[in-house]
């Protein structure tokens, strides 16, 4: 049995990195052929692997990309031609041309792909809401398991009128920690606390910014400091909301991994107000560094934070409910509190989630 796994993309982000972390964690690497995004080295995947190729489509104009989509994938099916044992294909995400193309080209006798955003969330682009209705109707009977970041996914894709179809071939695995974002040099540190709270991502509305910002000006956060980090379609707007606030502090550009480490460990815990979620790795990266985390009751957040362990959740948009869970988090000891938290943060250990998502491939 030969596996063929594959991602594609021009950008490094979170999704490219968890593609490669995952990857990399799986046993058995021997009958596993990788496909890497375009932005990452085939140096950064262990040797383990049948075989590593880096893809050259996602960086062509889209004009030039869809028919070498189509040539690539039958390349690739004539390459897979020869290969005897049964054909498994993994998708981790959705991507409608690449996708479709290779599985309309290669006979296969199952295919798995992790649905990072079974309904899709208020920051998603036109485009990208136009390849979900491409994939509904052309490619999702093609696919056997669906993989789903959270439990409460399952509810969204049975009630909704277009996915329900797909329930009975949906299951759940976290999503795993972000080795990118984790160094024990600076866990370990004592890097003395500067910020109150903090957020970091893209610089979207839909992430709750603006009540997040509206929200610091009550008086009971006078004294207190929050730092923002990011960068995004929405950064112009949050500049302008956070002039007369001297306790906001933006840092409105990209900042790379370990830098990021320093500040979360400077800040006592982090703040996702999200107005509508998904699943995200935020929180295990907070916990990892022994912060608890305040969140919305929205998308994976519920499941990933147990309330009083390792952070809590608040009610959507409930700046009395925001502020008193803050008010709980003041109270708390961090240093006693750190049992807690790397109980909940074990919870997304990659080489077990790895490991299951292996064995769901290869059962497919």
């Amino acid at each position: 049995m030969m596996i063929l796994a594959c991602y594609f993309g021009n950008e490094r982000n979170a999704m490219g990195d968890g593609y490669k972390n995952l990857l990399n964690a799986f046993p058995n690497k021997k009958n596993i052929y990788v496909i890497i995004p375009h932005a990452y080295n085939e140096s950064e995947f262990s040797t383990d692997f049948a075989g590593v190729e880096r893809e050259n489509l996602s960086n062509k104009g889209k004009m030039k990309r869809f028919p070498a989509i189509i040539e690539y994938a039958a390349d690739l099916a004539k390459r897979f031609k020869s290969v005897e044992d049964t054909i498994k294909i993994f998708f981790y995400h959705d991507q409608f041309a690449y996708d479709y193309f290779i599985l309309k080209k290669i006979i296969n006798s199952g295919s798995t792909v992790w649905l990072h955003d079974p309904i899709q969330h208020e920051g998603t682009r036109t485009l990208e809401k136009y390849y979900r209705t491409c994939s509904f109707y052309l490619l999702f009977d093609k696919i056997k398991t669906f993989i789903l970041s959270y439990e409460a996914a399952k509810k969204l894709v049975q009630y909704d009128k277009r996915l329900r179809c797909l329930i009975n071939r949906t299951t759940v695995l976290p999503l795993p920690t972000l080795p990118e974002l984790e160094f024990e040099d600076i866990k370990t540190s004592e890097i003395p606390i500067k910020y109150d709270y903090i957020f970091w991502g893209r610089i979207e509305l839909y992430k709750g910014l603006e009540f997040l910002i509206e929200t610091l000006k009550d008086e009971y956060f006078k004294g207190k400091k929050i730092l923002i980090i990011g960068k995004g379609s929405d950064a112009e707007k949050v500049k302008k909301m956070v002039v007369n606030q001297p306790n906001i502090t933006f840092i409105n550009r990209y900042v790379e991994n370990r830098e990021l480490a320093k500040y979360i460990c400077a800040s006592r815990c982090a703040v996702l107000p999200y107005i509508s979620a998904t699943g995200s790795q935020t929180v295990s990266v907070a916990n990892y560094y022994n912060r608890m985390v305040v969140a919305s009751n929205v998308g994976c957040f519920p499941e990933y934070i147990s309330n009083g362990k390792n952070g809590f959740i608040f009610q959507v948009l409930d700046k009395s409910d925001f502020i008193e869970k803050l008010q709980m988090i003041d109270k708390i000891n961090l240093k006693k509190q750190e049992i807690f938290i790397q109980e909940e943060y074990k919870k997304h250990d990659i080489k077990v989630i790895a490991k299951k998502l292996y064995n769901i491939i290869i059962k497919d």
